[in-house]
């Protein structure tokens, strides 16, 4: 009975143990924090006239509701203090409706007291919500003058915790008298005290609309209203009248972020309103910009001097205008610099900054600060003469916060010495073909330069016509030309066909000082000057063309240009050319250079090459230079053309290939273009270049891709035929086979590396048995053989003709020898023929794979051998398939006929020998099998033992004879070399399974320890 009871004792204890912990657990959830107190309330508007009524959505945040538990309803009061109560609202939303139940709208009314009431049911405890009372109406009927009304929210949970706190306060303020009930203040003259700014742009000094808002550099609050602009980076700013604290942007880029003062520097352009929405109270963030920035002088207002040098004698009344967008937030200054960074305004500034509207800007507070009228414009009086030459800043920007981005704008000023005219490159030091640019400083708007360079800094042979192209007529150049050692004046429209380059004395441009920038900017070619040093001269302005060439005038400056002898380059062809061979002929050269001729050198001259690669008498003998500085011709072959270059690239050996300039290269007496042929040294004196050129002869070489000499005609049918064939655009392959059946096809000849490759060539239409493969192509003198072929009349030039006579040859009743001399006969045996031919001979035969070899892996013996339980057959044999396209599968098969093993491959040798790895699983039994072989087309078998591992030979023996197979043979021919192409591909697979760790799994253990547990029990028993 004891024992009885000490068990049920042990069964209670261990049930208390247990519900102990659900009881241990319910405890510790039980405790809780008191409701939160309301926080971030915000009304929308800070002021309301006496006696008036207000709408507007009240915000505010509750956390930790339902501190008790999940379910509870919270009641919430809201209330407005000193005689203020509500008259109605439309409804409450929440911020995250899924932790609240229901909709909090259903009990949200005004109550007799006029507060706002209404309840919600938290899903959850501890719940952090924020509650909006949307279009909440007060009145305020009997509130005094200046008196502050605060909102209260009571938050009341079903647990008995309260919480009660001020959200927001609203000032009372006295009727002001507005025409408009709102509060926004913006009709138009509303206030007692009248507000510019707030008429002009809705803001104000004060909250309630009245004073102007100021502009300058100050600290002051601004009040913004309604339909007001504020700009980015504004930050002494008060939203006011029925705007809320904080905005939301309503579209484009501002849509859905929020707006509240100061403005970030990187706020959104677009409109904000209190709801984010378009029919809301709103305002409309812009980027402050300076929206006209102009110095002039004072007599010329249409002239932009900025950035321009000007002299000291015109530089002691100039006029700064400047305008800009934020006229309502900041005043705009000016700041002058001198080259030192010194801040030189007060010296210079001459008067008060002045409206072009005609007023004096008497509002701003000193010289340099301008404010706003309705003109908008500004314009401030500079005086520089007394300062020294050099470069100044002039600088306009916001007074205070918006002085960045836009909302600033510098010029710069180069103030020069009195009269002192200069002419300045851009560079002291071209190559032939550049392009220079000069300007010319120190003068005034609209006064007239001429630019000169001496006749004798031009290269030679160059035209009257092109000698008036090195002053080039661009920029503010008004007219070129030269001038004759005579005197004589030709300008850019005159005829100059009978001037010589020995008559110019020198080249001229004429150029006008800019109006807006105060320079003249002219350009210089230099390809059209001898590589020497170059005095550019000005002359001062008065002086025109007829003034110098009559030598009266003298220059103001002559800087100096060094122009050095350019470098054309050959790119391509590279080291070597096969005549008649098809190659780009490309390479670079400057930039500046219109043309270039390509010239081959032999002996002691340079020739010239006809770049169309035709016979057709005509000459392209030149080809032009890029913007880039590349030069190109496509489809050049250079051993054909009608001038003398192209004779030397027809024979072998070693030449000079150069590119020149053809400014540099006198003009042909017998067409127009270069000269057929120049010396060594007029070539080397010019814009040129060269390099070594090794001439070769056609040649040819083919592989036909058989397996061990032969092609299944039954499963392939096709053979790949690749190899190379400098000097050819194409080549032709021929198949003759014994019975005089011939087929043909041609394969095109890469450009860059003279390779060929033809896939999948058919010959399963021609007689099994041997057949004769050959490649063929013309060689360098264009015809088959010599030139005279039975098939037709005339010269048997090109493929073509070829193609004719192989048809001619099938049409005879010829065998296949008959048929492959007389191609012989015909073209590489023909008398004086430089054809190239390859020539190999395969068997056309049925498709045929054979099992040579089987044995134990690391057991390697030939013949049939004893493959081993548990172990892996290496299994070998001869094919005639083409690799890749075919696959051979070997099974392990038993008397039956089923598949016990299977193996496949697709890869082997061109010279037919496969071999493949197959598995002998552990559970196939020692005896008697067949391994069966199919390769799509046949099949094969041979009969194998499968032994025990430990029955296998330590050594390796022949336990049966191979089946004997065809010896391969390497294809061969007089005139080509035959590769073997080796493709090898390897496959493994791999299966892993999931492990566990060894022992017993829980369960298992449970049920161990369980049972170990009755058995001791019974054995106490």
């Amino acid at each position: 009975m004891s024992d009885h009871n000490s068990k049920l004792r042990a069964v209670f204890l261990t049930a208390l143990m247990v519900l102990s912990v659900f009881g241990a657990t319910v405890a510790f959830a039980g405790g809780a924090a008191a409701a939160g107190t309301p926080t971030n309330g915000s009304i929308g508007y800070d002021t309301v006239d006496s006696g008036a009524s207000n709408t507007s959505d009240i915000v505010f945040d509750v956390p930790n509701l339902n501190d008790n538990n999940s379910g509870q309803t919270v009641n919430f009061t809201v209330s407005l203090d000193n005689g203020a109560n509500f008259s109605s609202i439309d409804s409450v939303s929440v911020n995250n409706s899924s932790a609240i139940g229901g909709s909090p709208s259903s009990s949200a009314q005004v109550d007799d007291n006029g507060d706002i009431v209404f309840a919600v049911q938290p899903t959850s405890s501890n719940v952090d919500e924020q509650f909006t009372l949307n279009s909440a109406a007060a009145q305020y009927p009997n509130v005094d003058s200046n008196a502050t009304v605060t909102a209260n929210v009571d938050v009341n949970d079903s647990g008995g915790d309260n919480a009660n706190h001020s959200i927001g306060s609203v000032q009372v303020v006295a009727d002001s008298g507005s025409d408009n009930t709102t509060g926004d203040n913006t009709t138009g003259d509303n206030t007692n005290n009248g507000s510019y700014t707030y008429q002009n742009y809705n803001r104000a000094a004060n909250k309630d609309g009245t004073g102007n808002a100021t502009t300058g550099d100050n600290d002051e609050r601004i009040f913004v209203f309604p339909n007001a602009t504020v700009f980015k980076g504004e930050e002494d700013i008060q939203f006011a009248g029925t705007l809320h604290r904080s905005l939301t942007g309503v579209s484009g880029n501002a849509e859905g972020t929020q707006l509240s003062p100061p403005v970030s520097q990187d706020q959104a352009e677009g409109l904000y309103s209190n709801d984010g929405q378009p029919g809301s109270k709103y305002v409309s963030v812009n980027t402050p910009r300076i929206t006209h920035f102009k110095i002039h002088p004072t007599d010329s207002m249409d002239q932009d001097i900025g950035g321009s040098s000007i002299p000291e004698s015109a530089a002691d009344n100039l006029t700064v205008v400047a305008d800009w967008n934020f006229k309502q937030a900041e005043n705009l200054e000016i700041e002058v610099d001198n080259a030192n960074g010194l801040d030189i305004t007060d010296e210079v500034l001459t008067t008060k900054p002045h409206h072009l509207s005609g007023t004096d800007n008497t509002g701003a507070d000193q010289m340099s600060e301008a404010n706003a009228d309705d003109d908008g414009r500004v314009s401030w009086t500079l005086d520089l003469s007394d300062q020294d030459a050099g470069d100044y800043s002039i600088n306009v920007a916001g007074t205070d916060e918006l002085s960045f981005g836009a909302a600033t704008q510098t010029k710069t000023l180069t103030l020069s010495s009195q009269d002192q005219i200069s002419l300045d490159l851009d560079s002291d030091s071209v190559t032939q073909g550049d392009k220079v640019t000069y300007t010319i400083r120190g003068s005034s708007a609209g006064n007239q330069h001429v630019v000169t360079i001496d006749g004798n800094d031009l290269r030679d042979g160059v035209t009257a016509s092109q000698a008036r192209k090195a002053l080039r007529n661009t920029g503010d150049v008004d007219d070129v030309g030269i001038v004759t050692n005579d005197g004589d004046v030709y300008s850019g429209s005159d005829d100059v066909s009978n001037v010589s380059r020995d008559d110019i004395d020198y080249v001229y441009a004429n150029l006008t000082i800019d109006d807006d920038t105060g320079v003249a900017v002219g350009s210089i070619d230099a390809q059209y000057l001898d590589d020497t040093s170059v005095e550019v001269d000005v002359y001062q302005a008065g002086d025109d063309i007829s003034t110098v060439a009559a030598s009266d005038a003298s220059e103001e400056d002559s800087p100096t240009l060094e122009v050095n002898e350019g470098e054309i380059t050959i790119t391509n062809p590279t080291n070597t050319y096969v005549t008649g061979s098809q190659v780009e002929v490309n390479g670079t050269a400057p930039s500046g250079l219109d043309d270039i001729a390509v010239y081959a050198r032999d002996q002691g001259e340079y020739k010239l090459v006809d770049l169309d690669g035709n016979t057709d008498n005509g000459i392209q003998a030149t080809t032009s230079v890029k913007s880039d500085g590349t030069w190109s011709e496509d489809d050049v072959v250079l051993s054909h053309g009608d001038a003398p270059g192209n004779d030397i690239f027809r024979i072998k050996g070693t030449f000079r290939l150069g590119a020149i300039d053809v400014q540099d290269v006198p003009q042909s007496d017998d067409y127009d273009g270069p000269a057929k042929s120049i010396s060594v040294s007029d070539f080397n004196s010019g814009t040129s270049g060269q390099k070594s050129i090794r001439v070769t002869g056609t040649s040819l070489t083919a592989t036909f891709q058989t397996v061990n000499g032969q092609v299944a005609s039954d499963a392939d049918g096709t053979l790949d035929v690749n190899g190379t064939a400098p000097g050819a655009d194409d080549v032709l392959l021929g198949f003759v086979d014994e019975r005089g059946n011939v087929q043909y096809r041609t394969a095109s000849v890469d450009d860059d590396d003279y390779t060929f490759d033809a896939d999948d060539v058919a010959v399963s239409d021609l007689t099994q048995g041997t057949v004769h493969a050959f490649a063929y192509h013309i060689g360098q003198d264009g015809y088959v053989g010599d030139g005279d072929l039975a098939s037709q009349d005339g010269d048997a030039t090109g493929l073509r003709a070829m193609q004719g006579y192989l048809d001619y040859l099938n049409d005879r009743s010829l065998d296949g020898s008959q048929v492959i001399n007389s191609i012989e006969s015909e073209t590489v045996n023909d008398t004086a023929s430089d054809d190239n031919m390859a020539e190999t001979t395969f068997r056309l035969t049925d498709a045929s794979t054979r099992i040579n070899t089987a044995y134990t892996e690391d057991h390697e013996a030939s013949g049939i051998n004893p493959l081993g339980v548990g172990t892996t057959a290496m299994v070998s044999g001869q094919t005639n398939l083409q690799p890749d396209d075919n696959t051979i599968t070997v099974e392990l098969q038993n008397d039956n006929g089923d598949t016990l093993s299977l193996t496949s491959t697709d890869s082997w040798d061109y010279d037919g020998q496969w071999s493949t790895e197959l598995p002998v699983d552990s559970d196939v039994s020692p005896g008697n099998y067949t391994l069966h072989l199919d390769d799509g087309e046949n099949t094969d078998t041979v009969d194998v033992q499968v032994v025990s591992a430990d029955e296998l030979p330590t050594t390796s023996t022949s336990t049966s004879t191979s089946m004997s197979t065809s010896t391969s043979t390497s294809m061969s021919t007089s005139t080509s070399t035959t590769s073997t192409t080796t493709s090898t591909s390897t496959s493994s697979s791999s299966s892993t399974s999931g492990t566990s760790s060894p022992g017993f799994g829980v369960g298992l253990a449970l049920v161990a320890l369980a049972g170990a547990a009755l058995l001791a029990l019974r054995r106490e028993n």
